[in-house]
């Protein structure tokens, strides 16, 4: 995770000071399916378990735990927080009413694929 933070970090800085857009490509694996309930046939619970350990997440938590900056109920309880704040934006989402169809392209907007140029 500090990586990340150090690539956003540069690109942002970049960007700030007129160098421009930068790409930064964060790979990650999806632990569940597609959908709620899906059975997954594509890969092996052995696979699942090896990205479990390379987690960022839970490597980061790990270390935080270790060097005595938390302790595992402050994260589980950050844990918590963001599974409830992610549970009311779902729910705002979907009583909120659909947008007007003639608004569905404001303020969206695309570029070539050879426009983007790596940093």
């Amino acid at each position: 995770m500090a990586a990340v933070y150090r690539a956003v970090s540069a690109a942002a800085e970049r960007a700030r000071s007129g160098g421009g857009a930068s790409f930064v490509e964060c790979r990650t694996y999806r632990y569940e399916g597609h959908n709620t309930g899906q059975i997954i046939t594509y890969r092996t619970d052995d696979e699942v378990a090896q990205w479990r350990l390379k987690d960022p997440i839970n490597r980061f938590s790990k270390a935080l735990a270790d060097a005595g900056i938390v302790v595992e109920s402050d994260i589980a309880g950050l844990d918590e927080a963001a599974i409830k704040e992610v549970d009311e934006a779902v729910a705002f989402a979907e009583s909120s009413p659909l947008p007007e169809t003639a608004t569905a392209a404001t303020n969206v907007t695309s570029l070539p694929l050879d426009a983007w140029k790596p940093a």
